[in-house]
């Protein structure tokens, strides 16, 4: 179990709404890659979704519920088309207004 738990690979850390710039009107979806590592990918709000929610009711948990969040097209960092990447949102994630 030691080593399992530094795994953060693929877990959502933010989504934003860009202002400025060339990605004005997108989302940015800020994700990890590793435990110190991260990267950003920008789409429009039709083209993210949440695929299925995972939950831990059976497990004695109530409203405790991760998302499997999937983007259609996106546009990385470096400027490359993505399709169909697939994220963990976490269910202890925090909204901001």
């Amino acid at each position: 179990m030691g080593m399992t738990t530094l795994l953060d690979k693929n877990v959502v850390n933010s989504i934003e709404m860009v202002a400025d710039g060339p990605h004005a009107g997108k989302l940015k979806v800020n994700v990890s890659t590793s435990p110190v590592a991260s990267r950003s990918y920008y789409t429009h709000v039709n083209e993210i979704y949440s695929m299925l929610s995972v939950g831990d009711d059976d497990l004695g948990k109530t409203d405790v519920e991760n998302n499997i969040v999937c983007l259609k097209t996106a546009t990385d960092e470096s400027g490359a088309e993505v399709e169909n990447e697939q994220f963990l949102l976490p269910a202890d994630a925090v909204r901001d207004a």
